[in-house]
């Protein structure tokens, strides 16, 4: 369908990329970018979360943040069975790269001025508690936390020595012990890190392509992932493959497929990243996938998965 619509544009004023452009930039973007705009509401979360609970069926809405800030927008907005389009302005913008939404975000502004499409993804849930890319158990939201705990640090000093934390939680010392269903299939392994995907991420030997990016996300399937190194080259192998592709194929990487997943460890509460977004949750830990629960608005031309 042809867009000449206005758009109600929710951005997160926490958002990496508005601290970096400054509320002024960002504003300036828009303006020149020709979109239609009917209400512009740049917030931190919690305020952002609050006054999406006020919008009504029939309003187009853009959302601007990282992937935890549209996995909390899509919470709020498939209770009101609202479509909603997304503006990449975190640090992996993850769903954006599957949905080939520009990422710089002038790009990703102005592809929304064009023809659009209404599009279905699917919704996977981890205790009640939805994630639209993935989830992970372990090393993830170790690093995540650790991340967090020292954002003000200067990166040239927090990336190596993210790098060292990250190297040391994937020692085989740090392995959790772990009971799992998946569908009607039960398994007991040792894991530094688990993941569950919503849907499969894609092969790829590529080393210029998205190593993160998934075969689809209307596929009705979680995939669970488990790294297992032995050693440190086993470590430093598999980071390298995360970052430029193949790590799928190595063989400290095991591979499952399921609808439904229940992952049972020795505590009584695990601590998980939610599409970035660090949660304790009590065991076991249900995941389920419900098929295109989420309604998006995407540019014409991005990938219709």
């Amino acid at each position: 369908m042809h867009t000449s619509k206005a758009y109600h544009i929710y951005i997160n004023r926490n958002s990496g990329s508005v601290q970096n452009m400054g509320e002024d930039a960002l504003k300036a973007v828009l303006n020149k970018s020709g979109i239609k705009i009917e209400a512009l509401y740049i917030l931190p979360p919690e305020k952002l979360f609050k006054k999406l609970k006020t919008e009504t069926p029939g309003r187009n809405i853009l959302i601007g943040g990282g992937d935890g800030t549209i996995t909390g927008a899509a919470s709020i907005l498939s209770e009101l069975n609202i479509a909603f389009g997304i503006l990449p302005l975190g640090t992996m913008n993850l769903l954006a790269k599957d949905l080939d939404i520009p990422a710089q975000f002038n790009e990703a502004v102005c592809s929304y001025t064009g023809d659009t499409d209404n599009i279905e993804i699917d919704a996977t849930y981890a205790n009640g508690h939805l994630f639209l890319c993935s989830a992970g158990i372990g090393t993830l939201p170790d690093s995540s936390n650790f991340r967090e705990d020292n954002r003000f640090q200067n990166q040239a000093i927090l990336m190596p020595r993210l790098l060292l934390y990250v190297l040391n939680r994937m020692d085989p010392k740090c392995r959790k012990k772990y009971h799992l269903k998946l569908d009607d299939q039960n398994l007991q392994f040792k894991s530094a890190s688990l993941v569950i995907s919503n849907n499969q991420y894609a092969s790829s030997d590529e080393w210029s392509s998205s190593s993160l990016k998934r075969t689809g996300l209307q596929e009705g399937l979680m995939a669970l992932y488990s790294a297992a190194p032995s050693n440190f080259l086993d470590k430093c192998r598999i980071l390298l493959k995360l970052g430029f592709g193949g790590w799928r194929k190595d063989p400290k990487i095991k591979e499952w497929l399921a609808k439904e997943i229940t992952v049972q460890c020795d505590n009584s509460h695990e601590q998980v990243s939610l599409d970035g977004e660090t949660q304790m949750l009590e065991t076991p830990i249900h995941f389920k996938i419900v098929p295109k629960h989420i309604k998006l608005i995407t540019p014409r031309g991005a990938s219709h998965v």
